[in-house]
């Protein structure tokens, strides 16, 4: 019985060890020169609720002015994140509206925020996203 009891709880133990993390809620992008950013929310993805992936909310052309027009509101920026443990993310992509480019992409969550990396081969470029809710 007490064995039993102790194969359990290690199964418990276990599973939890290998259920993946996800990423949830709102975060800003970083502005670009013009002072434009998006506001992207995180969720699991719709196809596999193990990985991250991060629809475009809204655009904003500065910080208090909406971008009503912009046509790329409700798709997905951020795709197939995967956690790889210690607040990491990999093996996703990441697209860039302004250049309709996709790039492989890694993230790391910083606190309340997430540095996004999108990579061609060995060179990636990152920015910080600030958590907004």
């Amino acid at each position: 019985m007490r064995k039993n009891i102790l194969t359990f709880l290690f199964l418990i133990a276990f599973n939890g060890s290998v259920v993946a993390d996800t990423v949830t809620g709102i975060f800003q992008t970083e502005r670009n020169d013009a002072g434009a950013f998006l506001e992207v929310k995180f969720a699991p993805c719709e196809n596999d609720q193990n990985l991250s992936c991060a629809k475009i909310l809204k655009a904003y052309k500065s910080e208090n002015e909406i971008n009503e027009s912009y046509e790329h509101v409700g798709k997905i920026i951020v795709a197939g994140m995967e956690d790889a443990g210690d607040r990491k993310f990999k093996g996703g992509t990441i697209w860039d509206p302004s250049e309709d480019k996709t790039y492989n992409s890694k993230m790391t969550i910083k606190g309340e925020d997430i540095s996004v990396e999108g990579c061609i081969l060995f060179f990636c470029r990152a920015q910080l996203w600030e958590r907004v809710k």
